[in-house]
């Protein structure tokens, strides 16, 4: 007798957002997903310190992480282009060039943004493409994934495989 909304106003259920997105063939979902990444990004930068906002111990390390069936297709299909979208634009250019200024005055990084990463130590975040191995995906805190091409993974559950799983990844 009571919805979702009245539930979440009064405390007594969390407010999770979660998107899962199926299309066809050369419908651009990666290039989307990258889209959607960096929009993610961006409000988490903005939230203030996630860890208080989402109640998540102060030095806990928030990961999103870009997975496909290798390093390479995580990397080529989803990273490159993220990191593209959080290197050439506008906003983000004045939101790193404001974190240098403050980095340069306190003596201290804040952030670091390479071509295989990128971390932003002041809000505890660290964006990075990865295997799809179970072993070292398990274990964090993730406020942002996305998996490429998940259909070519391996479904069935008692594979025992350590990599490509779908279940497990």
């Amino acid at each position: 007798g009571v919805g979702r909304a009245e539930l979440i106003a009064e405390k007594e259920l969390n407010l999770y957002n979660e998107l899962a997105v199926c299309a066809g063939q050369r419908s651009g979902k990666s290039a989307v997903t990258t889209m959607i990444a960096a929009y993610i990004l961006h409000r988490f930068l903005v939230i203030g310190k996630p860890n208080d906002v989402f109640n998540i111990r102060g030095n806990e390390i928030l990961h999103g992480t870009f997975i496909a069936l290798t390093l390479g297709q995580a990397k080529e299909n989803l990273w490159d282009p993220f990191y593209g979208y959080i290197s050439d634009s506008p906003w983000f250019k004045q939101y790193h060039k404001f974190l240098r200024y403050h980095e340069k005055r306190l003596g201290e990084q804040l952030f670091k943004l390479k071509d295989t990463f990128v971390l932003y130590r002041h809000r505890n975040m660290l964006w990075y493409p990865a295997t799809p191995d179970k072993r070292v995906l398990r274990g964090r805190t993730r406020l942002f994934g996305a998996i490429d091409e998940l259909g070519w993974f391996d479904a069935n559950r008692d594979t025992g495989k350590v990599k490509d799983n779908a279940h497990e990844v």
